[in-house]
């Protein structure tokens, strides 16, 4: 009865396919109506960022067979000035970029599941100055629902913490120790002035540390 079991499965095996490219075609058009949903709030998001001229895509492309995300995969395009064509994330955009972008993703994935503690590690990297503060907002937006752990250089977003910690490290004979230490008011305002003035505690930068963390307390 070989041959008639090969029929069966050969039977089988077709109506299973058939049945998989259905599946595959429902996932590619939700995929595709979702990639237009994310690439629209991601801009939304990202524009008060100093990324007024954002335009962001997801574009697909065929694979060769089955795969567990269907049978295309997602290619994120992406151009941050005017009349500039659009060219894939990872060639395109800068460090600043990328550190934004990333942050705006875990925003939108926070605020649609469940997620009691969030570590953001440098993801402020390649910025300053007034999109610094700006970036420190929406973590303090995020940390109202949960907790945000955030590790920082720049000054005004650490000045958005409600709690602070310095990390310090110290080599010994025979290894390097690292010390977590809560700061209080006092030694929160002279570290955030070493972080505004590469270290060196002026009175100009105690002034303007002062002022940041009254700013945002």
């Amino acid at each position: 009865g070989g041959e008639e079991s090969i029929r069966d499965l050969q039977t089988k095996i077709t109506t299973l396919k058939k049945q998989l490219t259905n599946s595959a075609k429902q996932l590619t058009e939700a995929r595709q109506k979702g990639g237009e949903q994310f690439a629209e709030a991601l801009e939304n998001m990202a524009r008060p960022l100093s990324m007024p001229n954002i335009n962001f895509k997801v574009e697909w492309e065929s694979t060769e067979d089955f795969t567990e995300n269907g049978t295309e995969r997602a290619i994120y395009t992406f151009s941050a000035n005017k009349n500039m064509p659009l060219t894939p994330l990872s060639k395109s955009a800068s460090g600043g970029e990328i550190s934004r972008m990333m942050l705006c993703v875990k925003a939108m994935i926070a605020s649609n599941r469940t997620m009691p503690v969030m570590l953001f590690d440098e993801i402020d990297s390649g910025i300053s100055g007034e999109t610094a503060g700006k970036v420190g907002k929406i973590m303090a937006e995020m940390a109202n629902d949960r907790q945000i752990i955030v590790i920082t250089h720049l000054p005004q977003v650490a000045a958005k913490g409600v709690n602070h910690y310095n990390i310090s490290k110290q080599d010994l004979a025979d290894r390097t120790v690292a010390t977590v230490k809560q700061l209080n008011q006092e030694e929160r305002v002279a570290e955030v002035a070493r972080m505004m003035s590469d270290g060196e505690l002026t009175p100009a930068a105690l002034s303007l540390a002062t002022q940041l963390l009254t700013q945002n307390n």
